[in-house]
């Protein structure tokens, strides 16, 4: 179904600027009525189509949302530094192969100064890489590696607990053939 003008208007400001609020972007698009009109918009077969088509294309796969995960969860800060033999230290992109994502803050600082009546300049770099621990938290809690069972510290704080494959979750089980043997109380 082909959307007139002041549907692709509503469509591209409901995505856009009205973030998907729909009474916003039926006022935006001009309609006259947008409190009314809005819920019926967005219900339209062709608007809803135009809709979750953009949302798709914008979208990531969960496993893309995985690996991005990983990559983060795998970075090392030696994949972005090269170091001499005296010691001296520099951040060298053309050994990141492309995986520039796992940066979270590149920052150069060039300094002039003068020495000897001649001008010389300095640049230093800062490099940061998203955490890794908490891309692996993330992947830990998708692949469901924490426990439910979650001990509360005595600062309060939740700690969670990790089972490891092939472990039993730290729970005591009675021996085969046996039963878990009851206290009997001195009164």
């Amino acid at each position: 179904m082909e959307l007139t003008y002041k549907q692709r208007l509503f469509v591209a400001y409901y995505l856009g600027d009205a973030k998907g609020n729909a009474t916003q972007a039926a006022r935006m698009a001009g309609y006259r009525w947008p409190h009314k009109v809005a819920e019926r918009l967005v219900g339209k077969s062709g608007i809803k189509a135009a809709i979750e088509s953009h949302l798709a294309k914008a979208a990531m796969s969960a496993d893309e949302v995985l690996a991005r995960l990983s990559e983060f969860a795998a970075a090392d800060l030696s994949d972005y530094v090269s170091v001499s033999d005296d010691g001296e230290g520099w951040v060298d992109l053309t050994k990141t192969k492309r995986r520039l994502r796992v940066v979270k803050k590149l920052k150069f600082t060039k300094k002039t100064f003068e020495r000897d009546g001649i001008a010389t300049s300095d640049t230093t770099a800062e490099i940061e890489l998203h955490s890794p621990l908490a891309a692996l938290d993330k992947l830990a809690q998708y692949h469901r590696l924490y426990d439910e069972k979650q001990k509360v510290g005595q600062d309060g704080d939740v700690k969670p607990r990790i089972i490891l494959p092939g472990s039993t979750g730290g729970e005591s089980r009675p021996k085969a053939g046996g039963s878990p043997r009851k206290r009997k109380s001195s009164a």
